[in-house]
């Protein structure tokens, strides 16, 4: 018993010894960076691409800025994708479309930990500017820095980690890469995308597609489609600077932190679940009809029960957000026509 006691009490000082540490270390933009004074030769740039991953919040991957001051003895990393659970009104918040998220600035060491902690797959690759552009997107990244600038309001697909970096570059390179990204052809809706990544989650699969109205149905420039890190990583690539006389890709790999492999996306997978559940409960119907068997009865009694709780509830919160959320991808939704909430009554 003395023994238990005392190994959790040590392993207690030392969590409480590095969280001190991690406080103590954590980057303070108002104290510790500085755009004054500064020598492109000092600064370099990274762009941070995380995989995706298995739970919901990770399905899409995620962007960080790696930002190195050498005359500052400066290494850490911009994160515009922090939220907290413990804000006011969090739930409602997030419900209605209108959650804050958040700037953290921290030292990279902090970063490559959390990256083996929760085994996700990262790239490091440096973002390639002139000593102008440098400049540029360093008083672009500080200014975003300041605690009046840090809280924005999130969207998933507008407003994100990733669109951030796109439109800080893209200031930086002087538009050019909204340019050329609004000039290429069109790629597959937004709708498309986001069954690609849901499909090893097969009921946010079906919510989103049900309570998504026709804005997600438009074919999205790839300007549109860097909501996406890892779209946003390859189309960087394809971008070129003149640096020097020299034509270097606006973005060059230098390495790759291997942790989890990418989870499996199989959309037909989902589709034929779909199909033969459904198959199965015409079959269940026949066999009724001709056996009457009180074991078929039960799973067809389940099945539409499922149907008529799940259903409603979605289309409830669907006609909600038409009206009081800011989910503009939730408005209007012609789904509402053939899953209308008062269907709940007809249990009864």
């Amino acid at each position: 018993m003395q023994f238990f006691i005392s190994k959790n009490f040590s392993r207690l000082f030392i969590f409480i010894c590095l969280y001190s540490i991690g406080i103590f270390m954590m980057a303070s933009p108002s104290q510790t960076l500085s755009a004054q004074e500064i020598n492109p030769d000092d600064l370099d740039f990274y762009l941070h691409t995380t995989d995706v991953g298995y739970p919901v919040p990770e399905k899409y991957g995620h962007a960080g800025l790696r930002v190195i001051n050498k005359a500052q003895r400066q290494d850490v990393i911009f994160n515009w994708g922090m939220y907290d659970f413990n804000q006011p009104g969090f739930v409602k918040n997030f419900i209605a479309g209108r959650l804050m998220y958040r700037l953290a600035i921290y030292k990279t060491f902090q970063a490559q930990i959390s990256y083996k902690r929760y085994k996700r797959s990262v790239w490091e690759d440096r973002l390639n500017f002139t000593d102008e552009q440098k400049i540029k997107f360093y008083k672009i990244i500080m200014e975003q820095s300041l605690p009046q600038n840090m809280a924005f309001a999130y969207h998933y697909r507008l407003d994100n980690c990733s669109t951030r970096i796109r439109d800080f570059v893209d200031q930086a390179i002087d538009g050019r890469l909204q340019q050329k990204s609004e000039q290429a052809p069109k790629l597959e809706t937004f709708r498309e995308s986001v069954r690609v990544h849901q499909t090893t989650t097969p009921f946010t699969e079906f919510f989103t597609d049900v309570v998504f109205n026709n804005k997600v149905d438009r074919p999205m420039t790839p300007w549109q489609k860097m909501y996406l890190p890892i779209f946003m990583r390859e189309y960087f690539m394809g971008i070129n600077q003149n640096i020097d006389g020299k034509t270097i890709p606006l973005l060059t790999p230098v390495m790759r932190v291997e942790n989890d492999p990418t989870p499996i996306r199989n959309y037909w997978l989902d589709v034929w679940m779909v199909m033969g559940l459904h198959l199965l409960a015409i079959i269940c119907l026949f066999l009724i009809y001709r056996n009457r068997n009180i074991f078929l009865k039960f799973f067809l009694c389940a099945y539409g029960l499922f149907y008529a709780l799940i259903l409603p509830f979605i289309s409830l919160y669907t006609a909600w957000s038409w009206g009081f959320s800011d989910h503009i991808d939730l408005w209007h939704n012609a789904n509402l026509m053939y899953i209308w909430p008062l269907d709940m009554l007809l249990m009864f």
